[in-house]
C-alpha cells in the first residue's frame, strides 16, 4: 500500500463528522479508480448515501461523478451517462463551474466511448468554457487534450494537432512536463496518420525525452512504441525493429505483459521483422501477442496476429498453417462487425433514451418554474387583496365604533335595551378589528423569508410583558409570574415577531383560566437549547383537539371564550422563523402548558 493511500486510508477512518466521512470516501474513491475498482465504486456509493442523508450537496455530486467515472471504466456507458449527468446538475445547482467542467469532461469522454463524436466534442467545449471562466488553467488544458482526441477518432488530425499544440503551450507555461509529454505523443501519432513522418518523429522524441525527464519509464516506453510505428509506416523496419525492442524492455520493467500497449506494440515488432523476413522472430513476436491478446479477450488484435501469422506460413509454404491461421481470421473479424453493430445500436439506444430523460427533466424543470412563478402571482395578489380588503374593512368600522358612541350620549338611562343592542354591535365590531389584526399578522409572517433578529436578554424582556397584561390579569384576580434561569439569559431574535407568539400565548392563559388562577411564563436553559413555557392552571384542551390546534381558524367546541382561530397559527410561524418548534400538553380541567424550543445562537 503507498504511502498516499495510507494517508486517504486513516483520514477515512479517523473522520469525525458525516460531512469528513463523505469527502474522505470520494478522495479515497478517486485514487483506488486505476487501482481496486469495485472498492472504488462501492466507496462512491456509501458515500452518496451519506451526503443524501446529510444534505450535502457538494459530497453528493461529488460521489455520483465518481460513480459515473467507475461505470465508464466497466463499460456500463448507460448508468455511468445517467450518473454523471445527475451530478452535473447538482454542480449546476451550486453554481460550481470548476466541478460543472470537470463533470463534462466525463460525459465528453462517455459519449466518445459511444461513438457519438459530435455530442462528446459539444461537452468537452462546454467543459472547455467552464473551466477557462474558474480560471483551472491545468483542467483547461486536459480538456484540449480531449477535444484532440475526440477530434482524432473523427478522422480530423489535422484539427486534434492544434488542439494538442494548444495544450502542449499550457502544459509548459504550467511546468507539467508528464502532462506534456503525453500531448507530444498524440501529435507523434496524428502526424503519422497524416504522412508527415517528419513532424511525427519530432513530436514523439520530444514526448520520450520528456518522459524520461519525468522518470516515467512507462510512458518512456508508450514514446519509443510510437516511434516504431512512425518507422513501421516509414518501410524503415530496422529503425522500427530497435524501437520495438527498446519498448518492449521498458515495458518489461514494469511487469505488465498483457497490456494493450504491451500486446500492440509486440504484434507491430511482428510485423517489422515479417518485412525484414526475419520469418522465425516474426512467428515468435506474433505467437506471443496472439497468446496475450486471446487471454485478455483483445479480439481486434488477435485477429490482426492471426492475419500476420497466416502470412508468415504462407512465406515458409506451411499452407495449411496459414488457411487455419486465415480461416481464424475471418472468423474474429465477422464476429468483430457483429459486434460492432450490436454495439452500435445499443450505444444508440443509450444515447436516445439519455436524451429522453434529459428532455423530461428539462420539461419538468419549466413546469416548476411556472409553478412558482404562478405561485408567486398568486401570493402578491392575496397580498394586495388583503392589504385592500383590511384597509376598507377598517375604515367602515371606525365609522360604526364613532356611531355608536354618538348614539349612546343620546340614549336615556332608562333605556337599558337600546343599550344592550348597542354593546353587541361594539362586541362584533371588535372581533371584526381583532381578526383584520390577525390577518395581516399571518400575512406579514408568511411574505418574510427572513427576519431581523437582535440579542434579547430575556428576564426584564419577560417582566415588561408581563406588566403588559396585569390590569387583565387582575380583573380575573389571576396571578401572573415569570422566571428566567439563569438570570442572564439571552436569545438571538426578533421582539417585535417572537413577541406576537408569546402575546398570544398569555392572552389565552388569561381568557382560559377561571377567576383566581395561576399562569407563569417561564424560560430555561438545557444543554445546546432554550426552553420557553407558558403554562396555565386553567379549563384544559381535549385531547381530540390538541392535534388541530395550530389550524387556521380551529376553534375548540367547548370554549366558551371566543377567538378568531388565528392566535396559534401565528404563534406556530413566528416560533419556526426562529428556527424553533412549539408543543402543548394538556389536561382538561388542570390547565395548559405550551413550550418553545430554540436553538441557542
Amino acid at each position: 500500500m503507498s504511502p498516499e493511500q495510507l494517508e486517504l486510508e486513516a483520514s477515512l477512518q479517523n473522520s469525525s463528522t458525516p460531512i469528513e466521512r463523505v469527502n474522505a470516501q470520494n478522495a479515497l474513491a478517486e485514487y483506488l479508480r486505476l487501482i481496486d475498482l469495485e472498492r472504488s465504486l462501492t466507496l462512491a456509493q456509501t458515500a452518496e448515501k451519506l451526503a443524501q442523508s446529510e444534505g450535502y450537496s457538494a459530497g453528493l455530486a461529488r460521489a455520483l461523478r465518481a460513480q459515473a467515472r467507475d461505470y465508464r471504466m466497466m463499460g456500463d456507458h448507460g448508468n455511468a451517462l445517467q450518473l454523471a449527468t445527475n451530478a452535473l446538475r447538482e454542480f449546476e445547482v451550486l453554481e460550481d463551474q470548476q466541478q460543472q467542467g470537470l463533470t463534462l469532461q466525463i460525459i465528453g469522454a462517455i459519449y466518445l466511448d459511444l461513438g457519438d463524436y459530435g455530442r462528446s466534442l459539444m461537452m468537452h467545449l462546454s467543459a472547455l468554457a467552464k473551466l477557462e471562466s474558474s480560471g483551472d488553467l491545468l483542467n483547461r488544458a486536459v480538456s484540449l487534450v480531449q477535444i484532440g482526441m475526440v477530434s482524432s477518432s473523427n478522422g480530423d488530425s489535422a484539427q486534434a494537432i492544434r488542439y494538442y499544440q494548444q495544450a502542449i503551450e499550457q502544459y509548459a507555461a504550467l511546468g507539467e512536463n508528464q502532462r506534456q509529454a503525453v500531448a507530444y505523443n498524440s501529435c507523434c501519432v496524428d502526424y503519422s496518420r497524416l504522412g508527415n513522418y517528419e513532424q511525427a518523429q519530432q513530436y514523439g522524441e520530444k514526448a520520450e525525452q520528456l518522459f524520461t525527464q519525468a522518470g516515467d519509464s512507462y510512458g518512456t516506453a508508450v514514446a519509443r512504441s510510437s516511434l516504431g510505428e512512425v518507422a513501421l509506416a516509414c518501410q524503415d523496419y530496422t529503425r522500427a525493429v530497435a524501437s520495438f525492442e527498446q519498448a518492449l524492455s521498458l515495458f518489461q520493467q514494469w511487469n505488465r505483459e498483457s497490456t494493450y500497449e504491451v500486446v500492440e506494440t509486440r504484434l507491430n515488432l511482428g510485423r517489422s521483422y515479417y518485412h525484414l523476413k526475419q520469418y522465425d522472430q516474426a512467428a515468435i513476436q506474433a505467437q506471443k501477442a496472439l497468446d496475450n491478446a486471446v487471454a485478455q479477450k483483445m479480439q481486434s488484435i488477435a485477429m490482426q496476429a492471426h492475419y500476420l501469422l497466416a502470412q508468415i506460413r504462407e512465406q515458409e509454404s506451411d499452407l495449411v498453417a496459414a488457411l487455419t491461421h486465415l480461416k481464424r481470421y475471418s472468423e474474429l473479424r465477422e464476429g468483430l462487425v457483429n459486434q460492432s453493430n450490436q454495439r452500435d445500436i445499443r450505444n444508440l439506444q443509450i444515447i436516445h433514451e439519455t436524451q429522453q430523460a434529459l428532455a423530461e427533466s428539462e420539461r419538468q424543470k419549466k413546469l416548476r418554474e411556472m409553478d412558482r412563478q404562478k405561485y408567486e402571482r398568486l401570493a402578491q395578489i392575496k397580498d394586495e387583496f388583503l392589504n385592500h380588503a383590511t384597509h376598507d374593512i377598517k375604515n367602515p368600522l371606525s365609522v360604526i365604533h364613532l356611531s355608536l358612541f354618538m348614539l349612546e350620549s343620546l340614549l336615556l338611562p332608562d333605556q337599558e335595551k337600546a343599550r344592550d343592542y348597542l354593546n353587541h354591535i361594539r362586541d362584533a365590531g371588535d372581533k371584526i378589528k381583532q381578526l383584520v389584526r390577525d390577518i395581516l399578522d399571518l400575512a406579514q409572517l408568511e411574505s418574510s423569508t427572513t427576519i431581523y433578529s437582535e440579542p434579547v436578554v430575556l428576564y426584564p424582556w419577560f417582566h415588561a410583558l408581563i406588566q403588559s397584561f396585569r390590569t387583565l390579569a387582575e380583573a380575573k384576580q389571576i396571578m401572573l409570574t415569570c422566571s428566567v434561569q439563569p438570570p442572564d439569559l439571552i436569545v438571538r431574535g426578533n421582539k417585535q415577531r417572537f413577541g406576537q407568539a408569546l402575546e398570544n400565548l398569555l392572552s389565552n392563559a388569561i381568557k382560559y383560566t377561571p377567576n383566581g388562577g395561576h399562569v407563569r411564563l417561564s424560560a430555561t436553559q438545557l444543554d445546546s437549547q432554550i426552553q420557553i413555557q407558558v403554562i396555565d392552571d386553567g379549563i384544559g384542551i381535549p385531547l381530540n383537539a390538541i392535534p388541530h390546534l395550530f389550524d387556521r381558524f380551529y376553534r375548540v367546541n367547548n370554549h366558551q371564550v371566543e377567538g378568531t382561530g388565528l392566535g396559534l397559527s401565528i404563534v406556530k410561524l413566528a416560533v419556526e422563523q426562529h428556527g424553533g418548534t412549539v408543543e402543548v400538553s394538556s389536561e382538561p380541567g388542570k390547565g395548559t402548558t405550551f413550550t418553545i424550543c430554540l436553538s441557542e445562537k
